[in-house]
């Protein structure tokens, strides 16, 4: 086997990615290409090569060298703008993506360089044998082929496109999707949920969720899966950023975003690209109409809210109602279709409706009510807004019962409202109390974890990437419309949130809980 190597690359390869064995071995290599780089100009394009292979050589030693040293800047530097990757695993990554996420290799040798030269193109083949590539995958230590091209770029070389030609150790290579033995699956998952503004509330528990079901999923081994987590401010504008980014990241599936309000203009970015979405928290209408790469984990307001009003019907009358809305917001105007028809089937009217919007000064809007013909209040705004009219009805005398929706089922609000949320029935997709499979485990993990007890929005975000991996597994693997074609026949699952399924319009299906607020806490009545 003849082997091209750089001056001083046998002590590399011992050294590892440590001495200054690997200094000498790169600055050599930086030296030979800027001299190379000298013999053209722009004018010119690239000069003609007598000996394409050495050329080559030089430019496969830097390329692995910047790799070994995890050097980002001089890769951002020495790779085109145009770059494209192909993995043996079959997946791609254009230049913004690979240089998020470089491998970290460990000792390699370069073998049997040929090349061949095209114009301002030079073809590479080489042998690259690697003891250990750390990028969630281990790779075949027998020399595996790759194809490198190389593009003459201003006054200089840089590297246009790669392929990986070996196949990962393990069953994984036998086409096992969840990569048994040596060689785990890798999936790029990206996060977008809220972690300030209006959102947060929502935004940060369903995070800890997620971060704490990958961890568990990657401890176990047979998966590695990366997290790419963005905030969407809860915004319209930082949804739709935050989703144009990770779909050019090339993730294998989007967790988000986290309000009803602006969901559908950040999950049309996905739609509009194949990219699976799950959305763990928006419970508003229409969200999953967008298009069939979108799904919903999290139970529709026409599903928990009508089966609260129904529960909070049997225990009293509910014949004069008032509701509250916010029409600048979606998720309010889709809880509050809920709570109309929710009252509605049960026979009730809804005699006022206060809209925040329009309606003013919220003390003056109180103060035309009649207390006597009010049985309940419907509350339907975001936690701030919700707090604010709890505490309102109460410094008002009015202490009827308060029925609220989804915005509710954050524990944040007792003390937002100062208290006043006591009493009010809230219904969900999920309580700490549930005896699903697994869900005590989960508040055990998660309340050593993060020092609290996890709320519906934390489990929700839980189970979302579990479903997502049970899909992907059915699947074989993370190709787009198999993982979307998974997910849509979701059937009985057993996951921390009872038995789910997905309906034909992409929604989730389970049996909701009925709770209602005690001493600060929501504690399970129906």
């Amino acid at each position: 086997m003849h082997k091209h190597s750089l001056a001083g690359w046998s002590n590399h390869r011992r050294a590892g990615r440590s001495g200054t064995a690997w200094c000498l071995s790169l600055l050599s290599a930086v030296a030979l290409l800027v001299v190379s780089a000298a013999c053209g100009s722009d004018d010119e394009g690239a000069p003609s090569l007598d000996a394409p292979a050495e050329t080559a050589e030089e430019l496969v030693n830097t390329y692995i060298s910047l790799l070994a040293g995890n050097d980002v800047e001089g890769l951002e530097e020495f790779i085109s703008d145009a770059f494209t990757i192909q993995r043996a695993d079959g997946s791609t990554a254009t230049k913004d993506a690979y240089l998020a996420n470089i491998p970290e290799i460990g000792e390699f040798e370069i073998t049997e360089v040929s090349a061949g030269q095209s114009g301002d193109a030079l073809v590479t083949r080489w042998f690259l044998e690697v003891d250990e590539v750390i990028d969630r995958e281990t790779w075949a230590s027998t020399p595996a082929p790759r194809l490198s091209t190389f593009a003459w770029e201003g006054d200089g070389w840089k590297l246009l496109s790669h392929a990986n030609f070996n196949a990962p150790e393990g069953d994984a290579a036998a086409g096992d999707p969840q990569g048994a033995g040596d060689t785990p699956l890798r999936v790029e998952l990206g996060v977008v949920q809220s972690q300030v503004g209006a959102g947060a509330a929502y935004g940060q528990p369903a995070a800890r969720g997620i971060e704490l079901a990958v961890d568990e999923i990657n401890a176990a081994g047979n998966l590695a899966i990366t997290l790419d987590v963005l905030d969407d401010q809860s915004t319209v504008e930082g949804g739709q950023a935050a989703f144009t980014t990770l779909v050019d990241n090339g993730v294998t599936a989007i967790i988000g975003p986290t309000l009803t309000n602006g969901a559908v203009e950040a999950q049309t970015i996905a739609q509009e690209n194949g990219v699976p979405v799950v959305s763990a928290t928006t419970t508003g209408q229409g969200i999953t109409d967008t298009g069939d790469y979108i799904f919903r984990v999290a139970l529709t307001e026409e599903i928990v809210v009508p089966a609260t009003i129904e529960f909070v019907s049997g225990q009293q009358p509910l014949d004069g109602i008032v509701l509250f809305l916010d029409s600048n917001d979606a998720f309010s105007r889709s809880s509050a279709d809920a709570m109309r028809a929710g009252i509605a089937a049960v026979g009730g009217t809804v005699t006022n409706e206060i809209d925040l919007a329009s309606a003013g000064d919220l003390s003056a809007a109180l103060a035309e009510l009649d207390g006597g013909a009010i049985d309940a209040f419907l509350v339907t705004p975001l936690v701030d807004e919700s707090a604010t009219i709890l505490a309102a009805l109460r410094d008002a005398g009015f202490e009827q019962t308060v029925i609220g929706g989804n915005s509710l089922n954050t524990l944040e609000i007792a003390e937002l409202s100062g208290g006043a949320v006591e009493d009010a029935y809230v219904g969900a997709a999920w309580n700490p109390g549930v005896s699903a499979p697994g869900a005590q485990e989960f508040v055990e993990a998660y309340t050593s974890a993060y020092g609290s007890t996890p709320d519906q929005f934390a489990a929700q975000g839980y189970a979302s990437v579990y479903i997502l991996i049970d899909a992907i597994t059915r699947a074989g693997g993370t190709d787009a419309g198999d993982l979307r074609d998974a997910l849509a026949a979701t059937t009985d699952l057993d996951t921390i949130l009872g038995t789910l399924s997905m309906s034909e319009g992409r929604d989730a299906l389970h049996a909701p809980v009925v709770q209602q607020y005690e001493d600060g806490r929501l504690v399970v009545v129906g």
